[in-house]
């Protein structure tokens, strides 16, 4: 039977809101566009929530700043995709706002964040707990092989909406590790801080205003541009090396960010003047995504002897496909480095496949470039289980080789052969 009645749609919205949880229930009916744009009306006009949905969604709205929260809108997506489909309703146009500025890559441990409000602002709580075990196969290494470390990370982000319809908020993020040996998927992928010389704690705020013009940022944002555009981070404790440029933004800095169509727009201004431009294009098509990325970044490359910085001008392209529970993607950059009597020309390629079977994930990564004729070479492999809600399981072996010094100066010399192993828990 045909659901074509609006109670009747609006009654498959409503279970969808309960089946997903209180800190996916935004997405569910959000996704589809702006609850005060849709319209009410017989036949196959799209239904706009009951006030009950709406004070739903006006309650348990979770911004996707944090990697939790944006993989749980995506998994909301796909199940409001579903519910929505049966009762035959037609998706109104994806909203066009724009994404928060900040996104720290994918969680898939994601059991989901913990979510409530405070007068009229929402405060959303996530975190991740890493105990890991790390054999590093270079006996000359800093650190102990099979040595056990620690790492957690956690975020809070406290946003409200204003009666004009902007949104204001505030994030902060921090990671601690047992030591400096523990550089895992944790970090690799997801950190975006800057641990002022510190081994052992990272930490990053910002806060932002979003309005139908875009978001504006202001604080830790350096990265903001590279985590948008970035590969896919691999399963499992994963960090291929050598995948970005050498050159990096400063610490502090403000970012804008706008999305027209099916493209975010992405502009970051570091403390020192320097600044990266990042695009991104995403669109389904049929039962698959095609995703293509493009930046620019004009930073500096700081040299181990302490004694100064290089210029870097970098470019790089990131093209995915996403086909059912697999994801194929390859990159390739381009970057110069100038300065103190150098003048260097890097090249690199990455690419990667990961795909989930059951309750496990697995993902293959590798990396290959030149730096003035010099190559770097590194892989991963990763895997992942599933043991329970947020529990899982993992393994990662990484391997990288490069060794450039020119005129004295230490280009890169990122030597890692290790393989890690771990149990996480996040929520």
């Amino acid at each position: 039977m045909r659901a074509n009645h609006p109670a009747l749609r609006t009654t498959a919205s409503l279970l969808a809101l309960a089946w997903a949880g209180q800190a996916h229930a935004a997405t569910l009916v959000l996704a589809y566009g702006n609850l005060d744009a849709l319209g009410t009306a017989d036949g196959d006009q799209v239904t706009a929530p009951t006030p009950a949905a709406r004070a739903l969604v006006a309650n348990t709205a979770a911004p996707e700043t944090s990697p939790q929260a944006a993989s749980a809108n995506r998994t909301s997506i796909d199940f409001a995709q579903r519910a929505l489909a049966m009762s035959d309703s037609q998706p109104a146009t994806v909203s066009n706002a724009p994404k928060p500025i900040l996104s720290y890559g994918d969680l898939d441990t994601l059991d989901e964040p913990l979510a409530f409000a405070v007068g009229g602002a929402t405060v959303v709580v996530s975190g991740v707990v890493d105990l890991a075990w790390q054999h590093n196969f270079q006996r000359a290494a800093a650190i102990t092989p099979d040595d056990p470390n620690f790492a957690a990370n956690g975020q809070v982000e406290i946003s409200e909406r204003l009666a004009n319809r902007w949104t204001v908020g505030a994030v902060y993020f921090a990671q601690y590790t047992s030591g400096p040996a523990l550089y895992n998927s944790v970090c690799a992928a997801f950190c975006n801080t800057y641990s002022g010389g510190h081994p052992f704690f990272n930490d990053n705020a910002y806060g932002y205003i979003r309005t139908s013009w875009g978001t504006l940022s202001g604080g830790t944002v350096g990265n903001a541009v590279r985590n948008d555009t970035r590969r896919r981070p691999g399963y499992g404790e994963t960090a291929l090396g050598g995948d970005d440029f050498l050159g990096q933004l400063a610490r502090w800095g403000g970012a804008y960010q706008v999305r027209l169509g099916p493209v975010n727009s992405t502009a970051v201004v570091d403390q020192d003047g320097n600044f990266e431009l990042g695009a991104v294009f995403r669109r389904p098509i049929d039962d698959h995504e095609v995703r293509f990325t493009a930046r620019f970044r004009d930073s500096e490359v700081a040299i181990a002897d302490g004694l100064g910085n290089l210029h870097s001008n970098a470019a790089g392209v990131v093209g995915d496909l996403t086909y059912g529970s697999s994801i194929y993607d390859l990159g390739l950059g381009l970057e110069t480095i100038t300065g103190r009597g150098l003048d260097l020309e890097r090249w690199f390629v990455s690419s990667g496949a990961r795909t989930k079977i059951g309750t496990i994930g697995i993902s293959a990564e590798g990396h290959y470039g030149q730096i003035d004729g010099s190559q770097e070479l590194s892989a991963s492999l990763g895997v992942l289980y599933a043991l329970g809600r947020g529990l899982t399981a993992n393994l990662g072996v990484n391997y990288s080789d490069a060794n450039v010094v020119r005129n004295s100066i230490t280009i890169l010399k990122p030597n890692t052969k290790s393989a890690t192993a771990s149990v996480r828990y996040s929520f």
